[in-house]
């Protein structure tokens, strides 16, 4: 899925944990901000969901770190879905506009 993403538009960086331990999410979340800073992008949070190590619990990233990123710009998944997607500006690899399925935007959970 690409962003419209034209001159003057905000660009976004996607973080997806894996399934995997915290250790493993927090490192992979300290690369997604390398990142997002270095391509001066907005950084989106993942929904809440469960850590193998700790079933039965949905977490998000911000349950662990305090978001003081040096004035990197952040925005939740959910956030991100309803002013970028439900608008129209995701398209996919044949210049489509997609959508959510069913358009929901909170995927706390899933």
């Amino acid at each position: 899925i690409n962003s419209s993403a034209a001159a003057g538009q905000l660009k976004f960086l996607t973080f997806e944990p894996d399934r995997a331990g915290f250790n493993n999410v927090r490192l992979a979340f300290e690369l997604a901000v390398v990142l997002a800073q270095a391509m001066g992008r907005t950084l989106v949070i993942p929904p809440k969901s469960t850590l193998w190590n700790m079933p039965g619990k949905d977490v998000c990233i911000p349950d662990f770190f305090e978001f003081d990123l040096r004035g990197l710009p952040v925005v939740s998944f959910e956030s991100f879905l309803r002013q970028e997607a439900l608008a129209g500006k995701l398209y996919d690899q044949n210049g489509k506009a997609t959508y959510p399925p069913d358009n929901r935007t909170n995927w706390d959970g899933r």
